[in-house]
């Protein structure tokens, strides 16, 4: 019942407002430039790969996962460092506009996945793994950790798996995008214009979730992987204490 929920709510954000959906910056609701759009997935790319190459991971470039893509901006950039790179994505409509916009670009391939695993994917089968601004999405850290067992056995050993995750939220936060997105659903079931809501009333379906890095952490030794790197940023916003984890599985 989650993941249908969860596909409804990003089939309308990608209905809606696709790269707004995708990267929520203040002031760009529906005045996402394209071309900056996807600027903004080269520049995030090329620091994280810089960052990879420094940490000596992942050992090969052959094949690379970006999960939870939307319509391909970081899938396009990765690209460019990898023979293939896939974008997974629960939103039809997403994977439909991904299609579209990369279509010139031959060595990306999208796909839509609307399971709680990823069994389409066999295990050990990319060499790097990145997602950004996608777990914190789904509905609780059962899930969460979920998937990232998921991604952790798609890994290759001595591969790099890449995952960002909030640390915190304050719980005004939380309470406010809890309400948002609950009179969002509520608007929308007795057939309010999704539209509507989502511009003159600013409410939209997004949930938030976090872990805590100790939490994490602790989480990622019963996997046996090794965590080479966290690093501390405000992606997703500047409330949130947002960590991104580098690691690398090791057998």
């Amino acid at each position: 019942m989650f993941l249908q929920r969860q596909k409804r709510d990003w089939d309308d954000l990608a209905d809606l407002d696709p790269l707004w959906a995708i990267l929520s910056h203040k002031g760009k609701k529906f005045r996402w430039d394209l071309n900056e759009f996807f600027s903004t997935g080269q520049t995030e790319t090329d620091g994280i790969i810089k960052t990879a190459q420094e940490l000596g991971y992942p050992l090969a470039w052959n094949l690379a996962l970006d999960f939870g893509c939307g319509v391909g901006r970081l899938t396009r950039a990765l690209a460019k460092n990898f023979q293939e790179c896939y974008g997974v994505d629960i939103s039809e409509i997403m994977i439909t506009k991904a299609k579209i916009l990369n279509q010139f670009i031959s060595n990306c391939k999208f796909i839509l996945n609307t399971e709680n695993d990823l069994k389409i994917f066999q295990n050990n089968y990319f060499d790097l793994i990145y997602t950004n601004l996608v777990l914190q999405h789904l509905q609780d850290k059962k899930m969460i950790k979920s998937y990232l067992i998921e991604l952790i056995r798609t890994l290759k050993k001595e591969g790099l798996l890449i995952f960002q995750l909030p640390h915190y939220y304050p719980i005004m936060h939380r309470m406010l995008i809890h309400l948002r997105r609950s009179a969002y659903i509520f608007l929308a079931s007795v057939g309010c214009n999704k539209k509507f809501i989502f511009e003159k009333l600013n409410l939209h379906p997004m949930r938030l979730n976090f872990i805590p890095e100790k939490e994490v952490a602790e989480f990622l030794e019963t996997q046996r992987v090794k965590v080479l790197k966290i690093q501390i940023n405000s992606h997703g916003g500047i409330l949130n204490k947002s960590r991104t984890y580098f690691v690398t599985k090791y057998n």
